[in-house]
């Protein structure tokens, strides 16, 4: 197969394609780091966060001992979301069309939200898609957690396919990326507030919010 040109992409698509995760740090620099989570505090100081449920809607439950975070999903308008939001939201539509591009995914759509995890909260160990069901195809996480220290915890697990656990610490501008149906992983708690920006990369043209 002829590989297109080289994209500020490549490492992170041949990671997928490899072995079907990837970890980039630096993703993000710390002022934009910074501008994304006062955008995200200010958002949940006002009330605009929600219990994090499991389910698609009208089956959807809420159990904190399996899923413990608060969530706001980002509106499709870009001018509904902050200036550092908007400029994440582009670069993850170019991500979606660089995989399109060398996976043949037919990736519509990104569905965004923050996610805010309070000290000792995580979320037990789950696939985003069970095989053969819904369309999110990749999933990525962001972290915004500045000067976050290995004691602070928070880290995802991830269980490859050689059955050998990962663990990412949820450093700010950290981005990791998976796919979807096939790789378990868990949030581990933390003993700090500990932010995100979470995304899926889907086939499907409207969301399937949870």
């Amino acid at each position: 197969m002829t590989r297109p040109a080289s994209t500020p992409w490549e490492s992170l698509i041949d990671g997928l394609a490899e072995r079907r995760w990837h970890v980039w740090e630096g993703f993000l620099g710390r002022k934009q780091v910074e501008s994304l989570l006062s955008e995200a505090e200010a958002l949940r100081a006002s009330g605009g966060f929600r219990a994090a449920g499991m389910g698609r809607a009208g089956d959807r439950t809420v159990d904190p001992s399996i899923r413990g975070d608060e969530i706001r999903w980002w509106p499709d308008d870009v001018n509904d979301l902050g200036p550092q939001a908007a400029q994440l939201r582009a670069r993850l539509d170019e991500l979606r069309e660089a995989i399109n591009g060398s996976l043949y995914l037919g990736l519509k759509r990104a569905e965004i939200h923050f996610a805010h995890y309070p000290p000792g909260a995580g979320y037990a160990r789950h696939v985003d898609r069970p095989r053969g069901s819904g369309d999110r195809m990749v999933s990525g996480v962001l972290y915004l957690n500045l000067d976050w220290k290995t004691a602070d915890g928070g880290e995802l697990a991830l269980w490859p396919q050689d059955g050998a656990e990962a663990r990412v610490e949820p450093r700010a501008g950290t981005l990791v990326t998976f796919l979807s149906e096939d790789l378990p992983h868990q949030v581990m708690p933390a003993h700090r507030d500990r932010w995100s920006v979470t995304f899926w990369l889907s086939r499907a043209s409207a969301p399937g919010l949870i």
